[in-house]
């Protein structure tokens, strides 16, 4: 199985995790939280295993 997660991807999970939310981890990176959501969506599909429980609740 060939994977082509990207090493910015990785980077963006890992400031995800560190500030336990998309929004805390955009401030870093400079992009919205959209953005990083997306990225680690598409990582979560290369790796083939969900990496963050999602929900809506604030």
């Amino acid at each position: 199985m060939e994977h082509s997660a990207s090493l910015q991807a990785f980077l963006e999970f890992t400031d995800t995790v560190k500030h336990g939310n998309f929004t805390g981890a955009e401030g870093k990176m400079g992009i919205s939280p959209s953005a990083v959501a997306k990225s680690i969506g598409r990582l979560e599909e290369d790796l083939g295993l969900r990496l963050f429980h999602r929900t809506t609740r604030r």
